[in-house]
C-alpha cells in the first residue's frame, strides 16, 4: 500500500474507533463504506479487515466503560453467544448468495448496507428516554442473532442494531452502548477467525485500520461521558443518512 493510502486508512480507522467508543458500534458501519467510497475497495473485500479492526479496538471501549459500571455482562454474553450463531448462519448465506448472484453481488451488498445505515440513522435520531427497567433476557437472543448475522454478512460488529434495540426495551443509553461492545467484540473475533481460514491477504489493511481504531476508541468514550447523548446521536444519525444515500447511489451508478 502507498504511504498516502496507509495514512488515509488509518484515518478511517481513527474515525471509526471514535464512534465505536462513543456509540457502542464496532465501527464497521463507517469502515466498510469509507473503504469502498474513498479507497475504492469493493465492499466484499472491505469486510474482513473491518472485522479485524473491530476485534482489536472494542476491548478499549469495554475496559473504559467497565470502570464506570456501565457494562451489563450477562446481557452482553447472551447477545454475543447468539451473535456467534448468527455469524455461522451468515457464513452459509454469504457463500450461497455469492454463487447465485455473482454479477450483482457487490450491488446487493451496497444496497443492504445503505438500508442498515438508514435504519440505524433513524433510530439514532429518535430520542430514547433512559427509564428504569428489568432485564428482558428473552429479547437478547433474537437481537444477538440478528446482529451476528449482519456482522459476518456485511463486515460490521452489529452495534448499529444492538444499541437502538437495547434502548428501545428500556436500557439506559450509556449501558446499551457499553453492553453492545461486549457482543460486538465477540462477533468481530469469531468472524475474523472464520475469515482467516479462507485467507489473509487483507491482514495489513486490517492492521492499519486497527491502529487508527485503537487510538480513536478511548477518545470516543471520553466524549460520550461528557456530552449529552441525544446530541451525539443526532449528529451521527444525519451523517449516516448522508453516507447511506451515497452507498445506495453507488450501487446503481
Amino acid at each position: 500500500m502507498e504511504h498516502l493510502m496507509i495514512i488515509g486508512i488509518i484515518a478511517i480507522g481513527l474515525l471509526a474507533g471514535f464512534f465505536s467508543g462513543m456509540l457502542g458500534i464496532g465501527g464497521g458501519l463507517l469502515m466498510v463504506p469509507f473503504l469502498s467510497l474513498i479507497a475504492g475497495i469493493p465492499v466484499s473485500e472491505a469486510r474482513a479487515p473491518s472485522l479485524f479492526a473491530i476485534m482489536v479496538n472494542t476491548p478499549v471501549g469495554i475496559y473504559k466503560y467497565s470502570r464506570h459500571g456501565n457494562v451489563q455482562w450477562k446481557a452482553g454474553l447472551i447477545l454475543g453467544l447468539f451473535g456467534i450463531a448468527g455469524v455461522v448462519a451468515a457464513n452459509f448465506a454469504d457463500a450461497a448468495l455469492a454463487k447465485r448472484f455473482s454479477v450483482d453481488y457487490e450491488s446487493i451488498l451496497s444496497v443492504s448496507f445503505a438500508i442498515l445505515m438508514a435504519y440505524t440513522a433513524v433510530r439514532m435520531l429518535v430520542r430514547f428516554d433512559s427509564k428504569p427497567h428489568k432485564e428482558r433476557l428473552y429479547f437478547f437472543p433474537l437481537i444477538g442473532f440478528g446482529a451476528g448475522f449482519l456482522a459476518k454478512f456485511l463486515g460490521i460488529g452489529g452495534g448499529g442494531i444492538i444499541v437502538p434495540s437495547l434502548a428501545l426495551i428500556g436500557i439506559p443509553i450509556h449501558n446499551a452502548v457499553a453492553t453492545s461492545l461486549v457482543a460486538v467484540f465477540m462477533n468481530g473475533t469469531f468472524s475474523t477467525v472464520v475469515n482467516l481460514t479462507a485467507g489473509h491477504d487483507w491482514i495489513w489493511l486490517g492492521i492499519a485500520l486497527g491502529i487508527g481504531a485503537i487510538a480513536g476508541a478511548p477518545i470516543g468514550v471520553t466524549v460520550a461521558k461528557k456530552t449529552k447523548p441525544h446530541m451525539l446521536r443526532r449528529i451521527f444519525g444525519v451523517f449516516m443518512l448522508v453516507v447511506a444515500a451515497r452507498m445506495a447511489l453507488s450501487a446503481f451508478l
